[in-house]
């Protein structure tokens, strides 16, 4: 069992009235899952949104960047771990072709496409400090399609998705005012996304979307709340999500030292 949805779908079955101590308790934790056929609908809806490969933050990390300022911050991150990435698949390919390493057919394609995104990624990621004007033939052709691709990554898709998220959420939860198995998932997506986006533990819904806003483009504002004068004021639900998480315990010891 690997996949985010099976663990957490696992985990909330798992729940019940039952104590370690094999007492019965007169007020267990209440189920998670949707109540309804429709709020089933429309939880799988904002799931399979949230782990589409448009909303993948792995990939999104990779093509963080649209200028040449974030490129080098962007390296500086990401070159050791992914050089590192690249010696091991290297190793594991070389060990397959001589015997000393015996994967199926599958597996050794999977390495060998990978290896291909990760040398495309290392020769971006190997020539950011320098600058797109100083940069010619295949490396500047290799920055453009980078760019390109952040730009689609970014912009494009996961505009898509957050729209689609944002449209399926009642507010402030995902299914309304009870915390459910989408909320799970919307949470921890969430919170990559906004650190992606230079958010900040310490920023309110309103604070932490624009930032995610910045880089995708505006999200419909179309919850509604009152200040202590009684004023309406609207926020996207994402916006509104976020509220009601972060004063959340649970919400504070996981994030409590940053977002990751």
């Amino acid at each position: 069992m690997a996949k985010t949805e099976s663990i957490i779908d696992f985990l909330d079955k798992s729940r019940s009235a039952m104590s370690r101590t094999h007492t019965t308790s007169s007020a267990p934790a209440p189920s998670l899952r949707p109540a309804t056929f429709a709020f089933s609908t429309k939880s799988k809806a904002i799931i399979d949104a949230i782990h589409s490969e448009e909303g993948n933050p792995n990939h999104l990390t990779y093509v963080n960047a649209r200028n040449e300022t974030a490129l080098r911050a962007l390296a500086a991150d990401r070159l050791p771990g992914l050089s590192r990435q690249h010696k091991a698949l290297a190793k594991h390919i070389s060990d397959a072709d001589q015997g000393k390493l015996h994967v199926s057919a599958k597996t050794k394609a999977f390495w060998q496409e990978k290896m291909v995104a990760v040398e495309l990624l290392l020769a971006v990621f190997e020539k950011s400090n320098e600058g797109d004007s100083e940069l010619a033939g295949d490396a500047l052709s290799d920055r453009q399609q980078f760019y390109a691709e952040a730009h689609k990554s970014w912009e494009v898709g996961l505009k898509v998705v957050l729209d689609k998220v944002n449209g399926e959420v009642i507010g402030p939860f995902s299914l309304g005012d009870q915390l459910s198995l989408a909320d799970l998932h919307l949470a921890s997506w969430l919170a990559r996304l906004v650190k992606l986006s230079g958010g900040l533990y310490e920023d309110n819904g309103d604070t932490a979307i624009a930032k995610l806003e910045a880089q995708v483009g505006v999200v419909t504002k179309d919850f509604k709340t009152e200040d202590a004068q009684g004023k309406t004021q609207n926020h996207s639900k994402l916006a509104a999500f976020w509220d009601a998480m972060r004063v959340r315990p649970s919400w504070k010891e996981v994030y409590g030292q940053g977002l990751y």
